[in-house]
This record gives structure tokens, C-alpha cells and sequence, in this order.
């Protein structure tokens, strides 16, 4: 038996957006709980309450949704939201609150809006949450997590954000196309499987087309064409491609070596399609992909700002042990099982080294030229 979640019932993207999140939410309950990341509530708060007020709203509260995913912090958030007797919730931010906030929604069994702030991952489509432990590190990927009622997009405050967030949604949905790609092949597809690798293709075409002037645009806070195609590809298209593949054909190498690589503190402070970026080219030497495809990647990665080095990503040296360790994490969690082949730690302590090797040639050509 097949069956899918695709995405939110209400998908609105578009400039200076927030005044109707009000109406929307409306018709989701009377009682709204607010909550999401102290720089996106600084932002969006004033307009957001204005809205919901207009609409004739109650608001029972305005939460900080903790500073990470964990499990302390949705459980936390979930109380607010009983003992304040919400009715729905609106979270606003990027993919950590959002998880948060989706998975205290579905701890309480409440309706919630998800308003992106950055355009860094799909969270804001997706009925599922990355966990994280109180010190950082990866645990699990949740299906403990509401799917939105809708998600309102607002591209004048995306292009205003920092646009490191950009960078990190165009890995993490350039990672659609290279892992379905790779956990798919040699296999029979269901049709929405089939569906989920032509709309990944998709996503890394929109990229190659509109990322270089999208990452542009956000760089000098100017909202733009490219940036609304490549907020659709990051949210939108890419949350479909999660919905149509299934647990079976989502995240595959890219995402088990972000897992691996967040084992090293100073990875802490990248963001998280940044770090898959580099998955991305650790996967493409996993797979023994073709030198041209290889540079393919790199140069786009590089026009778009993503890290394709360790050192890019705040790595300067690593012992026999910390290898070992990510080379561990990264064999651990369920998505390197996507692979169509065994991996061993070997492979990917080699293939980190290799991808590695890859980029510093490449920039080493770059400061060259």
C-alpha cells in the first residue's frame, strides 16, 4: 500500500506577505499562540500581532521557542501552548524553530502556520523535525510533526535576511537532486517516487538557472524574480520532493555526512544546508561520479557561496579519532542505508578526504586565476 503527505493545503509566496497571515489563520482557530526565533519575532512581531488582531484574534502568548530543537524545548513549548489554552499556533523563523514549534504542534494536537523567515531549508513545508541533543549534536529526524496548514512566505523579509540562509537552502535542495538520484538508482519506482526525481531535477535546474542572481539579489537585500523562483524551488518543490519520495527515497549520503560532520565543534556555527553542501560533494566521490559532473558541482557551489572544503567549513585538523567519530555518526543514521551500495568507514573518511582534496584544487584555481 502507498501512501504519501505531500505538502500543506496553502502554499502564498510573495512581497510584503505578513498582513495576511490574520485571515489565514482565522481559519484555524480563535486562540493563537505566536512562537518562534528571537531575530525573527524582532522582525515580524509588530506586523504579525497587528494582523492577527485585525482579524479578531486572541492572542494567549508570544514564546521564544528555545534556541534548538530538542526534545526539552518542544515538550517546553507544548505546556505554554495547553496551559495557555491555544487553539493554533503561528511559528516564525528558521529550520530549528520551525521544527519546534511542528513538533510541539503535533504534541498537542493543534493546527499551526509556519512563516518562514529565511529560505535555508523546506522546514517550513514538511511534517517532520531534526532533533538535536542539548549540545548540538544530530539524534534523529522526527515524523512526530504537524503538517502546516499553510505556509505564507514573505520575500522582502527573506531578501533582507543574511544571505548565508540563502546559500544553505540552495545545498540542501541542490542535495534533492544528487540523493534521489543516488538512493533511486537501479530500482523499480512507484509513480510519485518517479515524481519526487523529475521535481529534484527541477530544483537543481531553477538553481543553476536562478541561484548565482538570487544569491546576488539577497547579498545587496533586494528582492528579485530569481530569488521568488528559487524560494519556490528551497521550500515549496523541495518539500514536494520530500512528500512524493517517501521514507524510502529522501535523504541519502549528502545529509548521513552532515550528520557525521556536526560530531566536530566547529561546525557549530555553519548553518545546515552549508554542511550538506559539502555532503554533497563527499557523496558524488562516495559514488566514484564522473570528474565532469564533479566540477559541474563545484563550480556552481562555489558562484552560490556553498563551503567545498573542510577548512570552509571552520575544519583546520582532525585526528585518527575525530575521523573515526564521523565517519561513525555518518553510518548510524538511516539515511546513509539510501545508498545502492554498502558503505564502510573507510569509504567515507576516503570520500570526505577526496572531496576535500576537490575543493581545495578548485579554489587554489580560483585564487590563481
Amino acid at each position: 500500500m502507498l501512501r504519501r503527505t505531500i505538502g500543506p493545503p496553502l502554499y502564498q509566496r510573495g512581497y510584503d506577505t505578513l498582513p495576511l497571515v490574520g485571515k489565514i489563520t482565522a481559519a484555524l482557530g480563535q486562540s493563537v499562540l505566536l512562537a518562534g526565533g528571537k531575530t525573527a519575532l524582532s522582525v515580524t512581531r509588530a506586523r504579525l500581532l497587528a494582523s492577527l488582531e485585525e482579524a479578531g484574534l486572541e492572542i494567549v502568548g508570544v514564546e521564544w521557542y528555545g534556541g534548538a530543537c530538542t526534545w526539552k524545548n518542544i515538550h517546553d513549548l507544548s505546556d505554554k501552548a495547553k496551559s495557555a489554552q491555544a487553539e493554533c499556533l503561528v511559528a516564525v523563523g528558521g529550520g530549528r524553530a520551525l521544527d519546534t514549534i511542528k513538533a510541539a504542534a503535533f504534541a498537542c494536537q493543534l493546527p499551526l502556520i509556519t512563516v518562514p523567515t529565511i529560505a535555508a531549508t523546506c522546514a517550513a513545508w514538511t511534517p517532520l523535525a531534526a532533533i538535536y541533543d542539548e549540545g548540538g549534536e544530530y539524534l534523529e529526524f522526527s515524523r512526530k510533526a504537524a503538517l502546516p496548514s499553510a505556509v505564507i512566505v514573505d520575500t522582502k523579509i527573506i531578501a533582507e535576511a543574511p544571505v548565508r540562509y540563502l546559500v544553505s537552502g540552495l545545498g540542501d535542495t541542490l542535495a534533492k537532486w544528487y540523493e534521489l538520484a543516488a538512493s533511486t538508482r537501479g530500482r523499480k519506482l512507484a509513480a510519485p517516487v518517479q515524481a519526487g526525481l523529475r521535481l529534484g531535477k527541477l530544483c537543481k535546474d531553477l538553481i543553476v538557472a536562478e541561484g548565482p542572481t538570487a544569491y546576488q539579489s539577497v547579498g545587496e537585500q533586494q528582492a528579485s524574480e530569481s530569488l521568488d523562483q528559487v524560494v519556490d524551488a528551497i521550500i515549496a518543490i523541495a518539500g514536494c520532493v520530500s512528500g512524493l519520495g517517501g521514507d524510502e527515497a529522501r535523504t541519502a549520503a549528502a545529509h548521513a555526512i552532515y550528520s557525521g560532520l556536526t560530531t566536530m565543534e566547529p561546525v557549530h556555527h555553519m548553518v545546515h544546508g552549508e554542511i550538506v553542501g559539502f555532503g554533497i560533494l563527499a557523496q558524488l566521490a562516495l559514488e566514484d561520479r564522473p570528474e565532469e559532473e564533479v566540477q559541474e558541482f563545484v563550480a556552481l557551489a562555489h558562484q552560490i557561496g556553498l563551503p567545498i572544503s573542510l577548512n570552509q567549513l571552520g575544519i583546520e585538523q582532525l585526528s585518527d579519532a575525530d575521523w573515526q567519530r564521523i565517519a561513525d555518526l555518518s553510518l548510524q543514521v538511516e539515511d546513509m542505508a539510501a545508498m545502492p551500495f554498502p558503505v564502510t568507514d573507510v569509504m567515507v573518511i576516503q570520500a570526505i578526504r577526496q572531496a576535500d582534496a576537490w575543493g581545495q584544487a578548485f579554489l587554489q584555481t580560483v585564487n590563481l586565476a
